[in-house]
């Protein structure tokens, strides 16, 4: 009984942390100020883009990342919590307010904007504007949701990606254009991601047409460099399947009468196998080797070609070659191991 209040209260504290929270993110990403009710404009048509005359409205893109839970390989996927920010300037809604005008996104003229690379992303503030006085619009949302990248897997283990997030306006490139805005641009100090190391991100303005049929539209896109930490597959995987290798070469320093030889080839063989297929499900079906594979399929044909070894030594042993069946020993305590040092440097050197 005491044990299950314990864990009540522990779920409780936890609650409330995360509600306290979620309230000082809020006061601190949207300053309380007056109602939208005593804010007057002039009469203007809100689907009228600000300022066409004088050519494109510069639409501000400020950017800052929460967190990033997870990042899936195989999935082609990461989970990310970040707060944008997008600023423009109508000079119809300059007004004489001591303090920003709060009203609704469809009351004023917005550009259209789609996360280009989304997948299941929800929106986790209200859809409000802050008019500040010089006429300044700022939109802030917060995402949070699953968004697609396209990895290139060739050196995973030891291999960095960028995690992309794409904003597009639904709009001519003529008329809008999309920049980064410096003000805000980082991450925070503590992501809980595991096994990557997430760094500051990159911007870059840029336009999508995706045929040439299609006007071309203002893009936006925003990368994070991530560098995945190769420990947790050093330990796991490359030293034991290393280790598996120099038990294959055991054979070599036994004796060709010895049935055992045999034995210690086929569970080095079996052991590699089991390795191979644990690994499998971590990554995407793709059409190329990662250095995990070459790995693994370098590590699987020295333990064959020990194999190969151990029946030949064991056949001439029968045939009473004795001779030649201890020189093929003897070499290939040498020829072996230079073997597997040249593969792993090539490898490393791709």
């Amino acid at each position: 009984m005491q044990k299950t209040n314990r864990n009540i209260m522990l779920g409780l504290n936890k609650l409330i942390i995360r509600l306290f929270g979620t309230i000082v993110f809020l006061c601190c990403s949207q300053p309380i100020v007056a109602a939208s009710a005593d804010c007057e404009f002039s009469a203007f048509d809100k689907q009228l883009r600000p300022g066409a005359e004088q050519g494109q409205t510069a639409v501000k893109v400020a950017v800052y990342l929460l967190d990033i839970p997870e990042i899936d390989d195989a999935d082609q996927s990461f989970l990310a919590d970040v707060f944008l920010r997008f600023t423009w300037k109508d000079p119809r809604l300059v007004h004489t307010r001591a303090t920003p005008c709060i009203v609704n996104l469809e009351e004023v003229w917005h550009p259209p904007l789609i996360l280009l690379n989304q997948r299941k992303v929800e929106k986790q503030l209200k859809d409000d504007v802050q008019v500040f006085a010089d006429g300044s619009v700022a939109y802030r949302q917060r995402y949070y949701g699953t968004f697609s990248l396209q990895a290139d897997l060739r050196s995973f283990p030891f291999d960095q990606q960028e995690l992309p997030i794409s904003v597009v306006a639904r709009l001519p490139a003529e008329e809008v254009v999309i920049i980064a805005d410096p003000s805000i641009f980082g991450i925070a100090d503590k992501l809980s991601v595991a096994n990557w190391v997430i760094g500051k991100p990159i911007s870059e303005s840029g336009i999508l047409q995706p045929t040439p049929s299609l006007p071309k539209l203002p893009r936006f896109d925003i990368h994070f460099p991530a560098q995945r930490n190769s420990d947790y597959y050093v330990w796991k995987i490359f030293i034991p399947m290393t280790l598996v290798i120099f038990m294959a070469w055991t054979v070599f320093w036994v004796s060709p009468q010895q049935p055992i030889r045999l034995s210690i080839s086929a569970t080095s063989m079996l052991t590699l196998i089991a390795f191979r297929l644990a690994v499998s499900g971590s990554l995407p079906p793709i059409p190329y080797l990662t250095k995990l594979d070459l790995f693994t399929i370098g590590s699987t044909a020295v333990v064959f070609a020990a194999l190969i070894e151990t029946v030949v030594t064991t056949a001439l042993w029968d045939k009473e070659h004795l001779d030649s069946a201890l020189r093929v020993n003897r070499w290939s305590r040498i020829v072996f191991p230079l073997a597997f040092i040249a593969f792993v440097g090539f490898m490393i050197g791709i």
